[in-house]
Parts: C-alpha cells; sequence; structure tokens
C-alpha cells in the first residue's frame, strides 16, 4: 500500500471512531490523537491490521476521553505526569459481556489501555506527543506514526529498514520482559532476531525485581493481559506481606494459566 493510501485508510479509521465520541469531545480528540504501531508496519507491509493503537498528546483530553469510556467502570480515573491511571475494580480488567457490541464500543479496559470494537486500543499508559511517547517503544520498526488532523505520515529511515529486512532492532524499552514476549509473534510472521538483540532486553531485565509483585505486574501489563491479569490477581490474593512472591508458587500458577 502507498503512502496516500495508508493516511487515507488510517485518517478513515480515525474519523469512524471520532464519530462515535459526543460531539463537544470529538474535535479536540481528533486534533490531540495520533496512530502508531503495528497497524502502520501492517499497511506497509500488505499485512492485515490486527489493531489500531491511537495516544494522546494532551492529558487533558486523555483523561476526558477516558471519563467518557470508563467512568462507569472504574473506581479511579485519574492524571499522573505522562499517563492517565485507570483502576479497574477487583480483578484489575473490565469485560463487556454482551454478545454483540456497537462500532467502537468498549469490549475490554485494564490500566494500560481501553479496547474497542472494530480492532481500536486507546492508549492511556503514555501521553504525549510522538517523539516523547516512541522513547517508550522497544523495537525500531514500531516508531512510524500517523497525525491524522494535519494528514502526517512518518517512517523513520531505520524504521524502513527493519521492515524491508524484516529484522527486529531492540531499542532498549522501560519494559524488557513484554518485549522478550513480544518477539514471539514477530517470530511467527517470518521476522528474524538475533541474539544480541536478546542480549539486551537481558542486560535490562536483570535489573528488576521479577519476584516484587508491583514490579511483576508492571511488565507483564499489555502481554497476554486476560492470562496475566488472572494469574496475577491469584498472586495477589496469597501475596506475602513483604510484597515479594514465591519463586515455586509463581512457576505452579503460570503452568497452571498457560
Amino acid at each position: 500500500m502507498n503512502e496516500r493510501r495508508i493516511k487515507e485508510h488510517l485518517r478513515n479509521k480515525v474519523d469512524e471512531w471520532i464519530d462515535t465520541l459526543p460531539m463537544e469531545l470529538q474535535r479536540d480528540a481528533l486534533t490531540s490523537c495520533f496512530v502508531s504501531g503495528g497497524s502502520i508496519v501492517s499497511l506497509l507491509l500488505g499485512d492485515e491490521v490486527n489493531d489500531y493503537d491511537i495516544y494522546f498528546t494532551k492529558e487533558h483530553i486523555a483523561l476526558r476521553v477516558a471519563y467518557y469510556y470508563a467512568k462507569d467502570k472504574a473506581s479511579r480515573i485519574a492524571f499522573d505526569p505522562g499517563t492517565i491511571n485507570i483502576t479497574i475494580r477487583n480483578s484489575g480488567v473490565w469485560l463487556n459481556n454482551k454478545e454483540e457490541l456497537q462500532p467502537y464500543e468498549p469490549k475490554c479496559i485494564t490500566g494500560n489501555a481501553i479496547s474497542l470494537n472494530d480492532k481500536v486500543q486507546l492508549i492511556t499508559k503514555f501521553v504525549g506527543t510522538p517523539d516523547k511517547i516512541s522513547k517508550n517503544f522497544d523495537f525500531v520498526h514500531c516508531m512510524c506514526y500517523y497525525e491524522p488532523f494535519s494528514d502526517n505520515l512518518v517512517v523513520p529511515a531505520d524504521a524502513a529498514v527493519s521492515m524491508l529486512t524484516k529484522e527486529l532492532k531492540y531499542r532498549g524499552s522501560l519494559y524488557p520482559l513484554a518485549s522478550i514476549i513480544r518477539t514471539r509473534k514477530f517470530i511467527k510472521r517470518g521476522w528474524s532476531i538475533n541474539a544480541g538483540q536478546y542480549l539486551k532486553m537481558v542486560l535490562q531485565l536483570q535489573k528488576l525485581d521479577l519476584y516484587d509483585l508491583d514490579v511483576l505486574k508492571d511488565q507483564l501489563m499489555g502481554v497476554d493481559t486476560l492470562h496475566f491479569n488472572q494469574m496475577l490477581q491469584q498472586v495477589g490474593d496469597l501475596n506475602a506481606e513483604d510484597g515479594q512472591v514465591d519463586a515455586l508458587y509463581l512457576v505452579e500458577l503460570i503452568d497452571r494459566f498457560f
């Protein structure tokens, strides 16, 4: 798909979602949102899009959008510098149990994102400009983004090379555990990754105490969310007072849920 068609496709997708918002929120959401992540990569490579990840540049607008979708489902919605915190009661995940959903109706809400019907995810974990948000992305090819209001598509040169060669290049992340797990889906799609990239992820990972429940929860957010949240809920129910998880018990739970 060429640049013009990609921009048209993404703008139409965003417009469809925007049209489902309250009138007073539509223009603000459009002027402060951008699309980034795997959808652009899929369109450039001619693959089917799994999800359209939408981010927000302005905190107060992201907060309004989060409140619109989650106000009746969360115990707390608040802004902290660079992120919108959505606290879902009990398990930390809200699931829509309706058999049929309306276009762009919420189907799942977590502390990281609001997942809508029709393959749209509103990312609340990070709020800021594309340059700021991209610093949290783990692989080079994820650096592309599209700004619908200005109709601006950005594909960095090193991202283009990574896509052409289908070679994963790790650039560092706050969530190295999630990055390691994410490599599975790329390998299934024919991408390759060398041992050096894994070494970079492991070097970052070794600085983290994964037996600390809060650290483990933070590292696993957004990866196989439902399985991990169910597992972490059970860990939390039996968690030791010092916040540390027993290694043998954690291994037993992993085998149970996966």
